[in-house]
């Protein structure tokens, strides 16, 4: 099985837990990363060893290439740098891939409804995109399914304005951070108690 974002992040609070050594012990037989680093919360995390124990079951880290364990935590939204020196950070960008793909198409017609019904104000954190940017912001807004799009088959009933929501680019990214999406009252509860410790 592959690593999740869950199970990553899982590993990197054992190994904050238990210390860089003990969980290079149990995971990668003792050995430390020599240019392949993951970051989270500012912190370096050897890669290689972080990924392999995400799997189900751990696996050793040198049954997969440095580079595709590192393209495999990217896709899950994980920062990864080559080379912890600060002058030495390497980031390879503009590589072309093959893939397909499958697309699920969106209706405009209810993205315009949405638009229109709830204006350029995120129902999580109430950003108001017109407000603040002025003209250039009037109408822009993510229009986010409540009963998530990947659901929907040939044979589903039409989709009302009401089983949609809008949500700012911030916020829509972190409904869908987990499987299934979080409700939209849940980041609403997790805004404001970030709002509170803060």
């Amino acid at each position: 099985m592959t690593a999740t974002k869950a199970s990553v992040l899982a590993r990197i609070k054992e190994y904050d837990q238990i210390g860089k050594e003990q969980f290079l012990k149990r995971y990668a037989s003792g050995r430390s990363a020599k240019s392949y680093y993951l970051i989270y919360n500012s912190k370096y995390y050897d890669l290689k060893a972080i990924y392999a124990a995400s799997k189900n079951p751990p696996t050793k880290p040198s049954e997969k290439n440095s580079r595709d364990s590192k393209y495999e935590l990217e896709e899950l939204g994980y920062v990864c740098i080559i080379d912890k020196d600060e002058d030495k950070k390497e980031y390879n960008e503009g590589e072309r891939r093959l893939t397909e793909v499958q697309i699920l198409t969106r209706n405009k017609g209810l993205v315009a409804a949405a638009k229109e019904k709830y204006k350029s104000i995120c129902r999580a954190c109430d950003f108001d995109f017109s407000k603040f940017y002025g003209e250039i912001g009037i109408g822009f807004i993510e229009c986010h399914h409540l009963n998530p799009i990947s659901k929907v088959t040939p044979k589903s009933p039409p989709v009302t304005v009401d089983e949609v929501t809008v949500l700012c680019s911030n916020c829509h990214r972190m409904v869908h951070t987990s499987s299934p999406p979080l409700t939209v009252e849940a980041l609403k509860a997790l805004i404001a108690a970030a709002k509170i410790s803060n």
